[in-house]
């Protein structure tokens, strides 16, 4: 479990594990929760150790959203640290440029199905016009953090 080094109210360092020793305390690491949670009765005024709970880092596409490095926030009322992320949209503009990027590379993998001699039957030649036009208005949608593509034809 990881613990919090604080003093005065103040996160100083996150231990991926409690020390065995820490100042003029020898078996750190055998105390309980309670006696951690404010060292003076050690004549280290100020200073105590919480537990760390951290959450689980987002998994989303770093293409539209940035995720902070973990923020830890201490909770006096359960004596304990929370790590948390902040998840936050890049703009509008940069969304939209990868929307772009994407669709160039789909159109690009579906040229082949323009050419003349392309092995495609008639009904298959429309299903891939089709979805190539889709793909060139899909910057007509409103929200590039919602987009719905279309389904790319069997072939």
């Amino acid at each position: 479990m990881k613990y919090a080094e604080i003093n005065n109210d103040q996160i100083i360092k996150v231990h991926s594990s409690l020390p065995g020793g820490w100042k003029n305390i020898s078996g750190l690491n055998t105390l309980s929760d309670l006696e951690l949670s404010d060292l003076t009765w050690s004549g280290n005024t100020g200073w105590k150790f919480y537990p760390v709970t951290e959450e689980d880092k987002p998994t989303v596409d770093s293409r539209f959203y940035i995720v902070s490095d973990i923020n830890y926030s201490i909770d006096e009322n359960t004596k304990s640290v929370l790590g948390s992320y902040t998840t936050t949209p890049v703009s509008t503009e940069a969304a939209w440029e990868v929307i772009r990027n994407i669709r160039t590379r789909k159109l690009y993998l579906c040229d082949w199905t323009q050419l003349p001699d392309a092995p495609l039957t008639e009904q298959q030649k429309t299903d891939w016009t089709t979805y190539r036009q889709a793909l060139r208005d899909i910057t007509t949608q409103e929200d590039p953090f919602n987009i719905s593509w279309s389904t790319e034809p069997a072939t």
